[in-house]
């Protein structure tokens, strides 16, 4: 990989850290392991319910996440015991775009999607990483919308 090449994708992880601690509070650092041995991920965070590997890929054009670099986000992932996801962006392309398996979108639930891959926008992604964060969110849990439908201390029973 040449200067200009690392440089540029460099220059993307530390845009995407910036995103993400725009978007979720966090803070993201690269992780220079992904140099020195493979199955590392680009960027780091020290929260613990973080539930993503993420490989960032700044690239000239395509039309999409390469399976290529789905491989190598899931091998990360693996190492880390955490779903893979891909941001990328293409020259030209104002969006960060993610690339992540829909067993990730699915995981509280019991639904077996595979290994189906889907393409999400950042804010979507975002959203996402909040609700598998949140403390008193579970699969098929439904007490926030009763709390709002019933108010606490009722004793209706619906």
């Amino acid at each position: 990989m040449g200067k200009m090449s690392r440089n540029k994708g460099a220059t993307f992880e530390r845009e995407c850290a910036s995103a993400l601690h725009a978007e979720l509070g966090l803070t993201f650092s690269r992780n220079l392991r992904q140099y020195q041995t493979s199955g590392h991920g680009d960027l780091t965070t020290d929260h613990e319910r973080f539930p993503f590997s993420l490989e960032c890929k700044r690239y000239g054009s395509g039309a999409g996440c390469r399976p290529v670099w789905q491989a190598q986000a899931a091998e990360s992932a693996e190492s880390v015991g955490k779903f893979p996801a891909v941001l990328f962006r293409f020259d030209g392309a104002t969006q960060i775009r993610v690339s992540l398996p829909v067993r990730a979108m699915l995981s509280q639930l019991s639904a077996d999607p595979g290994d189906a891959w889907a393409e999400i926008s950042f804010p979507a992604f975002c959203a996402l990483c909040r609700e598998m964060m949140a403390d008193a969110w579970m699969a098929n849990d439904y007490a926030d919308l009763h709390a709002k439908i019933i108010p606490k201390g009722s004793t209706d029973a619906a």
